[in-house]
């Protein structure tokens, strides 16, 4: 006897579909740091103003300084200038500004007395550093405590400058015979973290993720590069991320930020001396790409109108990115950018394909 057996498959084929948008930031020309959800962005402006914009409130000044951490609280944590014109450590809330001091036994060098240089998305743990004779200590900051000094490496400047969502990883660089990439945690104890060349130490930490297991910035770079951006973690240690294709004589790239998706934005120079041009970083790429290009190819083909030179921070889904360039009429300015991503039903096909399937039975 045969069995003849009819299967009906039924397939939806789908396909992913990029919406992008792209606007400047008025009076904004670098933006530093935004929100968990892209949606507030602190920075400065070249006329050496403290900057912070939104899109319900636009932009708004907030004196003389940068702005350079905004929790998802709204916590703004920054340098202004204070009563004398020096640069001091500043927590912004709720509009009411607290200048928040120095380091113990600190004193101001030139115009410089300390700097707030970032702040956990929690908003309970800021860091940056102050000065002491001229040279700088790291420093955390928290309400209950005030500036608490992570101190000095064997007598020479540190500089605290990341700190991870939840305030228990702080990065940034400490003075050896060069910076030297490094971590801290809140008991004050620093490692160095090394580079991507054997025997050397140079680099900065720029950005922790909000569980601190992803740690990027900037190091010695591995193979015929100068510098390169890195993602570093405890359990494989420092990755580099390449450098694009360029026409400068060094090869140099250097990570900013990282989102909670492993979205790594920078910046890499293209072209010598100075003229860098903005990089990204995903799990899909494997390392750095012009995120121009990389844009456009996704289908931005507005992108082109745009020179975008420097990505400075990425929001935690990897879908907004901030950074500054020029628009299509030659203006510098700072960007936003906009990802969003669907999946659309493209077309739905229902195959009835009979399959003669010739069964032996012996009965």
């Amino acid at each position: 006897m045969k069995y003849l057996i009819h299967i009906i498959f039924l397939s939806e084929l789908f396909c992913q579909v990029y919406q992008f948008e792209i606007n400047s930031i008025p009076n904004m020309e670098t933006p530093l740091s935004m929100n968990g959800d892209g949606t507030k962005i602190v920075g400065t402006n070249f006329g050496g103003e403290a900057v912070y914009w939104s899109d319900s409130t636009g932009t708004q000044v907030m004196g003389i300084g940068k702005m350079w951490g905004i929790s998802d609280n709204d916590r703004i944590f920054g340098e202004l200038a204070n009563d004398v014109e020096n640069w001091e450590a500043a927590l912004i809330e709720n509009g009411e500004t607290t200048l928040l001091g120095n380091i113990e036994h600190g004193n101001s060098c030139d115009a410089f007395y300390s700097h707030g240089l970032g702040i956990s998305s929690d908003g309970l743990t800021g860091v940056g550093m102050g000065w002491k004779d001229c040279k700088t200590s790291a420093f955390y900051w928290t309400d209950d405590s005030g500036i608490i000094e992570l101190g000095q490496y064997l007598g020479e400047s540190t500089k605290a400058q990341a700190v991870s969502g939840d305030g228990q990883l702080i990065g940034g660089w400490a003075q050896t015979s060069n910076r030297a990439t490094c971590l801290w945690d809140r008991d004050g104890h620093i490692t160095l973290i090394g580079s991507l060349q054997e025997n050397s130490d140079y680099g900065e930490v720029h950005a922790i993720n909000n569980d601190g297991t992803q740690v990027v910035g900037y190091c010695s770079g591995g193979a015929g590069n100068n510098t390169e951006g890195f993602i570093w973690t405890a359990q494989n240690g420092m990755v580099g991320l390449g450098v694009p294709s360029n026409s400068a004589a060094t090869n140099r790239s250097l990570a900013m930020d990282i989102s909670e998706n492993n979205v790594v934005v920078g910046q890499y120079l293209n072209e010598t001396p100075i003229f860098y041009k903005a990089c990204i970083y995903t799990e899909e790429t494997g390392q750095f790409v012009n995120l121009q290009e990389y844009l456009f190819d996704l289908g931005m083909i507005e992108i082109n109108d745009w020179d975008l030179q420097r990505a400075l921070c990425v929001s935690d889904d990897g879908n907004t990115i901030a950074g500054y360039g020029k628009d299509p009429q030659n203006n510098w300015t700072g960007w936003l950018i906009n990802i969003s991503a669907s999946l659309i039903n493209d077309q739905q096909i229902a195959e009835d394909e009979e399959l003669n399937m010739d069964l032996s039975y012996l009965g």
